[in-house]
């Protein structure tokens, strides 16, 4: 929410309402159900959706985090207003709520219009809990879809964003995947083989669940060799580590966009609920000092121990990765 500081108890006030007892019209009930619907058939046809949701039906099994949080198109058609009611009632909780406010006001001020804007909202009656995820790495799937193209998705297990070494996995991730044409994989797969035009990786984190994915695009007659290339580079990283440049690269990117992110009102306050729901500390102003900290001997310890086994999907043509799970 935007507004000018004068109006900001009033604002929050409409906010209260809204999570409180604010009507839901029937004519933008149905609307929003439409475009969700929508949504679903459309991903329904992405590769790369796909291949992330056969990912996750790997990964998980029949657990919570299998399943995707757009649902599909029988389950939304069920959903009733009623339905909409009930869960604003029973997940709505203030003491699930985080909340970061960034502006000319005191936070003895922001306190006192919270308190009342949020005085009926309900306290305690969420309890729900997502436990620990067991996740099923090693294993190869496939999705047939005809496409010239196959595109390959790779996860791996990983550390909650609450380890004291996360900003290090961070800058691992970044220098590996997440820098575009300077990462390591970009470099090896693109520039050097020519047989992707995208490959990336970056850290996963749901409730329960921690995970380091990576993403391939390719030819179907250069699949495996992609596959085995990825497998080969992480694998290098692993063992020999990462070299001064890309860490350089890497620490650069990540401080860079954590500044970027504090330079507006709008995105200052997203970092401060990002901060709070994983437990970190609220100094914002200290934020990218973590990764400037980051040494090479350290990340590249850290890689060690890291790095491991993944869980490998495709979808294309053909089953170019000996998959034995198949959709």
């Amino acid at each position: 929410m935007k507004t000018l500081s004068e109006n900001l108890d009033f604002a929050l006030g409409l906010i209260g309402e809204v999570l409180v007892d604010s009507p839901i019209d029937e004519e933008v009930f149905v609307i929003e159900k439409e475009r969700q619907k929508s949504d679903i058939r459309r991903d329904s046809s992405d590769p790369g959706q796909l291949a992330h949701n056969m990912l996750n039906k790997v990964v998980f099994g029949d657990q919570p985090h299998a399943y995707d949080a757009s649902g599909t198109l029988d389950a939304l058609e069920g959903v009733t207003i009623e339905d909409v009611e009930n869960y604003r009632r029973e997940n709505f909780d203030l003491d699930k709520l985080v909340i970061g406010v960034v502006g000319n006001a005191s936070e003895e001020d922001v306190s006192r219009m919270l308190d009342r804007a949020l005085a009926r909202l309900g306290r305690g009656q969420n309890s729900k809990v997502i436990g620990d995820a067991v996740l099923n790495i090693g294993l190869r799937g496939y999705v047939a879809y005809d496409s010239p193209q196959s595109v390959i998705v790779f996860a791996a297990k990983s550390i909650p964003r609450k380890d004291p070494k996360y900003h290090v996995a961070e800058v691992l991730s970044s220098a590996l995947g997440g820098m575009g044409l300077s990462s390591v994989l970009m470099q090896e797969l693109r520039e050097k083989l020519g047989i992707t035009y995208n490959v990336r990786s970056g850290l996963y984190n749901v409730e329960g669940a921690s995970l380091f994915q990576g993403i391939l695009f390719t030819d179907k007659t250069t699949a495996r060799k992609g596959v085995e290339a990825f497998l080969r580079t992480v694998q290098s990283v692993k063992e020999r580590g990462l070299d001064k440049r890309a860490l350089e690269i890497a620490r650069a990117k990540l401080v860079s966009s954590t500044l970027f992110s504090l330079s507006r009102t709008s995105s200052m306050s997203q970092v401060l609920v990002y901060l709070q729901l994983h437990g970190f500390s609220a100094d914002i102003h200290n934020y990218s000092a973590r990764y400037e900290s980051v040494t090479l001997e350290e990340v590249n310890e850290f890689a060690k121990n890291f790095l491991g086994d993944f869980t490998i999907v495709e979808v294309g043509a053909e089953n170019n990765i000996d998959a034995t799970i198949t959709s």
